[in-house]
């Protein structure tokens, strides 16, 4: 038993140091799979920028949009079965039990398997009211939406789109069980995680269990490092704008602070996938990623992606649509494989700021709940598909799920 546990705990150790920051002797981080060696002599001399990436001859593809999480459904109902003909590697997961950690915080990856009794710190929130979502489209119009986004889009100045390079390989498709990019997708310079905002981003990743049936505590580092990361985000212009926008549309008081209570509120309020666990959040649903039995859940952000990849836990497998938003930017659909299991297609920008992603699904958000929001980033033109959670008790609506559809 002494022996379980010690592994247990070194386990826990080398994911939470090789899963926050590059090596720090090379100044360019890779990113790989298990399957994959760690460094490919081919590989970075046939990787490109993200203004100009690789891309081999695609194949035919029937490509269908497969949502994380339906719309409006109340707290502790499950989220959608995935469709017929789709094959999934199991996860097996432990007893729905976590301790609290004593010195240092739990695995992300890996929840604890310990029988400990479970000590809830989960914070109060003010979410949504319902009442504020009911007059949404007479709020803002289509080109107001479209208009704002390209003005974001101008102010990311600290978008680290130049510091990725793409390896696309082969197209496929979302019921494929076939490796089609035998090559990791990212490649990321180190560069790119000097950034304020996505250096508060990785700080979180230590914060959550990735399986949404085990309970999440929330201990008073964890709340510190939640404000510290949307201080940092609402220090950019790029937020600022987006709530100054809100306000000028009655969603939220034009200060400060209560930008950060509408942000903290919707997006870390945690809530139940199912169940009545409390293991999920917005935030982490969709700026992470999350696994229920068979189901890959969210994981729509390229930073988290990039580290599942540079820590052998996600294996990309082709790419189901591409889009390039400019030359500093790019949407993408791919198929890849999560923690041994499967995710069809799942959608995520790539070369965007964490502010940049926030502003543009809370915007959304509010301004169309349940719905596809019309955005527009280097003249191409898609949408943000978002969907509400409504909490139990008429506590209100936060964010169940939100990503781009094109």
């Amino acid at each position: 038993m002494k022996f379980i546990v010690l592994c247990s705990l070194f386990m826990g150790a080398t994911i939470r140091a090789t899963g926050l920051d590059p090596q720090p002797q090379t100044s360019v981080w890779k990113t790989g799979n298990s399957s994959r060696p760690w460094q490919n002599p081919g590989w970075a001399s046939s990787t490109q920028s993200i203004s100009n990436p690789v891309t081999q001859t695609p194949t035919k593809d029937q490509n269908s949009e497969w949502p994380s999480l339906s719309g409006g459904r109340q707290e502790g109902q499950p989220t959608r079965q995935p469709s017929s003909g789709v094959s999934y590697s199991r996860v097996v997961s432990p007893p729905n039990q976590r301790t609290e950690s004593t010195g240092s915080r739990p695995s992300t990856r890996r929840p604890f398997n310990q029988n400990t009794q479970h000590r809830s710190t989960i914070k109060p929130a003010s979410p949504v009211p319902l009442s504020a979502l009911s007059h949404n489209r007479t709020q803002a119009s289509d080109q107001e939406l479209t208009a704002l986004s390209e003005k974001l889009f101008d102010e990311d100045i600290s978008n680290p789109g130049k510091n990725i390079r793409l390896n696309y390989q082969s197209r496929t498709q979302s019921n494929s069980l076939r490796d089609a990019a035998p090559e990791p997708l990212l490649t990321v310079d180190a560069e790119a995680f000097n950034n304020p905002t996505i250096k508060a981003l990785r700080q979180l990743y230590d914060n959550y269990i990735a399986d949404s049936s085990f309970v999440e505590s929330i201990t008073s580092t964890e709340q510190k490092e939640e404000s510290e990361f949307l201080d940092k985000v609402l220090d950019t212009r790029v937020m600022t704008d987006a709530m100054e926008f809100l306000a000028d549309k009655g969603y939220v008081q034009k200060n400060k602070r209560a930008y950060k209570d509408l942000l903290n509120s919707i997006w870390f309020t945690m809530y139940s996938r199912g169940g009545g666990i409390i293991g999920s959040s917005a935030f982490e649903h969709v700026f992470l990623g999350e696994l229920k039995k068979d189901e890959v859940s969210g994981l729509h952000n390229w930073v988290y992606f990039a580290n599942e990849e540079e820590n052998h836990r996600a294996d990309y497998m082709g790419y189901l649509k591409k889009l390039e938003l400019g030359k500093k930017s790019n949407l993408l659909k791919v198929h890849y494989r999560w923690s041994n299991v499967i995710k069809p297609s799942g959608s995520m920008f790539v070369g965007t700021s964490p502010e940049m992603e926030m502003a543009l699904y809370t915007v959304c958000f509010l301004t169309r709940p349940d719905d596809r929001c019309p955005m527009s980033l280097g003249g191409k033109t898609f949408g943000i598909q978002t969907y509400t959670y409504r909490l139990n008790r008429n506590r209100g609506v936060v964010i169940g799920s939100a990503y781009p559809v094109f």
